[in-house]
């Protein structure tokens, strides 16, 4: 098959005010993904609105997996609309006012009060699907702001920004609604306010931080030249580009391992060691700062080693730092060897097994945080620049197409044995999936 010239479409990146306003963007979405998506909300779901970390932990499952079906349906045909009428920024504009109120919602989540959990769920699987579809329009703009040589440094820096958007977020936040006393607003704590109103304060750093996107970064161009995006012409597209069809296999699989560990990793944390709101924040924020320090330094070697060095690299960190997860919990070490469980009053981090566990989870940190900006250059590189939006809507498609099993699988499987730590095998399982597939993919920016 002929060879096919792929990459960015311009010879000279954007003007710097440009780039940056775009890299804001993962500032203004991170904290959604840090608050509510993994250290404050829903472990707070599980636990306290529920009051059943066991059966809370099977809804998160169920609210992942439907919105990872979801939004498998719809990206490929949204990507198909980005490249035939551009206007990405159009979308964010409509997707981030429904996004703000699905967030919104989630202040109904008050304890005892289980007849709104229809409507809290609902929430949650709509934000997680527009925030998505978010991603998608703004990942599509990226090849036009910058050459194949500088990808790296602007991906990998837009998610190193994410990650101190989400600790400033989280800062803020516990600075509004933990440190002021009272709360902003005069929430009431014993009724759990502050942890219900994540959800907006999210929503309004959202709206705040991605308008300077909006303002100065400019849109992506349309290409009439694409064709839509039926079912047919997806499945033709994909034999047509066998190389990027791996690469968007590894990526399902890896994706779908990375967000259920994500998802599911405070729900755990929560469940083993009895962790309140103070000891996941210092986890977060642990965890992030590694992730941020990471990405950043990734986005600096992508461009010179390449993308494809450093996901391989980080893949097999974090296949590692998952493995040795599985084998702590709050009385024993790999299963076998016993270790003083916490106790009231001991304070953070205090038994071996909290040690042992944090320092895992920062090797999980350190490993998955270039990961993102790394897949998403690694694609800049291999994609047509008039197929971007196309190939970045199944790049979310490939995130998502499989997301519902890991989450389903887990939840099922906690329902069923009764232990949290059954998210250990199935994320390892997806994790070294993905790292068999991807290592046949080429990273130079021609792809057969």
């Amino acid at each position: 098959m002929a060879l096919i010239e792929t990459g960015p479409a311009r010879w000279r990146p954007s003007p710097r005010l440009q780039r940056f306003s775009w890299a804001l963007f993962d500032w203004a979405n991170q904290p959604y993904f840090t608050l509510v998506g993994a250290f404050l909300f829903k472990p707070y779901f599980a636990s306290t609105y529920l009051g059943d970390p066991v059966r809370g932990q099977a809804l998160i499952g169920l609210v992942g997996g439907s919105a990872a079906a979801v939004i498998a349906v719809l990206s490929p045909a949204f990507g198909g609309a980005l490249d035939r009428g551009g206007h990405a920024k159009r979308w964010i504009v409509v997707l981030s006012v429904l996004f703000a109120a699905a967030c919104c919602g989630l202040w109904f989540a008050e304890p005892g009060r289980t007849d709104r959990l229809p409507l809290v769920m609902a929430c949650m699987i709509g934000a997680a699907i527009l925030a998505e579809l978010m991603i998608t329009a703004n990942n599509a703009m990226m090849s036009h702001l910058t050459t194949a040589q500088g990808v790296g440094r602007l991906s990998g820096g837009a998610v190193a920004l994410g990650f101190v958007g989400g600790l400033a977020a989280l800062f803020v936040y516990l600075l509004l609604f933990n440190v002021m006393n009272p709360p902003l607003f005069g929430l009431d704590k014993q009724t759990y306010e502050p942890q219900r109103a994540v959800g907006a304060f999210c929503a309004v750093w959202f709206v705040l931080f991605v308008t300077p996107m909006l303002l100065w970064t400019p849109d992506r161009p349309a290409g009439p030249q694409v064709k839509g995006a039926s079912l047919r012409s997806i499945v033709r597209l994909l034999r047509q580009r066998p190389v990027l069809t791996r690469f968007l296999l590894g990526r399902m699989l890896l994706g779908d391992g990375l967000s259920a560990a994500g998802v599911f990793a405070g729900v755990l944390a929560t469940g083993l060691f009895d962790w309140g709101t103070a000891e996941l924040a210092t986890y977060a924020v642990l965890l992030m700062t590694m992730s941020g320090l990471a990405a950043w330094c990734a986005g600096q070697a992508d461009d010179r080693w390449g993308p494809k060095a450093i996901v391989m690299l980080c893949v097999t960190g974090l296949c590692i730092a998952v493995a040795g997860v599985g084998l702590v919990s709050a009385d024993r070490l790999a299963f076998v060897f016993p270790i003083t469980p916490p106790t009231p009053g001991d304070g953070f981090l205090a038994t071996t097994g909290e040690r042992i566990f944090m320092s895992l989870a920062l090797l999980i940190g350190l490993s998955a945080g270039p990961l993102y900006g790394s897949l998403r250059s690694w694609l800049v590189r291999l994609s047509p620049a008039d197929e971007t939006g196309r190939w970045f809507g199944l790049f979310s498609f490939s995130s998502k197409a499989t997301a519902f099993a890991a989450p389903l699988i887990i939840g099922g499987l906690t329902a069923w044995l009764g232990d949290l730590r059954v998210t250990i095998p199935v994320v390892l399982a997806f994790l070294v999936a993905g790292l068999i597939c991807l290592r046949r993919v080429p990273e130079g920016v021609r792809v057969a």
